[in-house]
């Protein structure tokens, strides 16, 4: 089954998503969006540490000298290690993010479907006598949206 014909009806489709979670929970979608981008720099960022803690050590070979410890290389190993430890922690605060996220669109989604039905008075019968659902369906929707 195809659910979308065309990449203008997808285009639609990803806009309404992107809107719908904007209006639901914006500073968790900002966040997860900061934290995307962030992950994507977070290895360009370890490979150019990297490779200036290679340069200083090349320079120092190239110089002769005895490589201090403390001068340009200190710094270079702590950005490095904090860039290391970033990662994981990054990870972790993105997926509480998305699960906020979701939490919030499947409350709002429910508490939206639940409010269409109840006020379509023509289905609420049928799904007293056929699911034993309409009641519940209509006393859920004042307390969903409280």
């Amino acid at each position: 089954m195809r659910y979308f014909t065309n990449a203008r009806d997808l285009a639609v489709a990803i806009w309404q998503m992107t809107r719908l979670s904007w209006r639901v929970q914006p500073w968790c979608f900002l966040g997860m969006f900061a934290l995307d981008l962030f992950q994507g720099v977070l290895p360009i960022l370890n490979a150019w540490v990297l490779k200036s803690m290679l340069d200083v050590l090349a320079q120092q070979i190239r110089v002769d000298e005895a490589i201090s410890f403390p001068g340009a290389l200190l710094p270079l190993l702590v950005g490095q290690a904090v860039l290391v430890f970033l990662g994981p922690v990054l990870a972790f605060t993105a997926q509480f993010l998305q699960a906020e996220l979701g939490r919030q669109l499947t409350l709002t989604i429910r508490t939206e479907v639940y409010g269409k039905i109840a006020t379509l008075q023509g289905l609420l019968p049928y799904l007293r006598n056929n699911r034993g659902r309409g009641q519940d369906v209509a006393q859920e929707v004042p307390r969903l949206s409280s």
